[in-house]
C-alpha cells in the first residue's frame, strides 16, 4: 500500500509539475483572490504560505522550488519507508495546502490522495521493505492491521457507494 500509494502521489505531481507555477502562483490562471473567496479564513493554504514567507523576506520563486523538492522529496521517502508515517503527515499537509487553496483545480483524485497519505499515517506502513528497516537493522515486527484494515475498505466502500450514487 505504502509504496503503491507513493508511486501514484509521485506520478501525479510530476504531471502538474510542468504548470506549477499557472496553477499555484500569484500569476496563475485563475488570480488567488478569486480562488480564496471559497476557502475559509482559517484554512492554511499555499498562497497563505507563500505571503507569510513573503513578509519573512523569501522569494515566492524559493518558496515554490523548496515545494516541489519538497513534494518529491516526501514521496520519495514514503516509497522507500524511511519514516513514512511522518512524512505521509507532512506531504498531507503540503498536500491539503495545495488543494484547499486551489479548489478550481482539484478532481476526485486530489480527495482520494488525502485519504490514502491519512491511512498511511494509521498504518505501520514502513515495518515490511523499508529504508529504515534496513539502516537500523531492526526485524519487522508484528502488528495486527485488521482494524485500520476494515476501516480503510470502509471508507472506500462507502466513498464508492454515493460516488455510484451520485452518477
Amino acid at each position: 500500500f505504502r509504496i503503491a500509494i507513493g508511486i501514484v502521489i509521485l506520478l501525479q505531481f510530476a504531471a502538474v509539475l510542468p504548470d506549477f507555477e499557472k496553477l499555484f502562483s500569484s500569476n496563475s490562471i485563475i488570480p488567488q483572490d478569486i480562488m480564496s473567496v471559497f476557502t475559509p479564513d482559517w484554512l492554511i493554504t499555499f498562497s497563505k504560505i507563500v505571503s507569510f514567507l513573503q513578509t519573512l523576506g523569501i522569494e515566492e520563486s524559493a518558496t515554490m522550488a523548496i515545494t516541489k523538492v519538497s513534494f518529491i522529496t516526501l514521496c520519495i521517502l514514503i516509497i522507500t519507508g524511511f519514516y513514512s508515517r511522518i512524512s505521509a503527515l507532512l506531504l498531507l499537509i503540503l498536500q491539503i495546502a495545495l488543494l484547499k487553496g486551489s479548489s478550481f483545480f482539484a478532481y476526485g483524485a486530489d480527495f482520494f490522495t488525502s485519504m490514502s497519505l491519512f491511512y498511511l499515517i494509521l498504518f505501520p506502513a514502513d515495518q515490511h521493505f523499508s529504508l529504515r528497516n534496513f539502516i537500523f537493522g531492526r526485524k519487522p515486527g508484528h502488528s495486527n492491521i485488521t482494524p485500520v484494515k476494515r476501516l480503510f475498505q470502509i471508507h472506500i466502500s462507502i466513498a464508492y457507494f454515493f460516488s455510484g450514487l451520485d452518477k
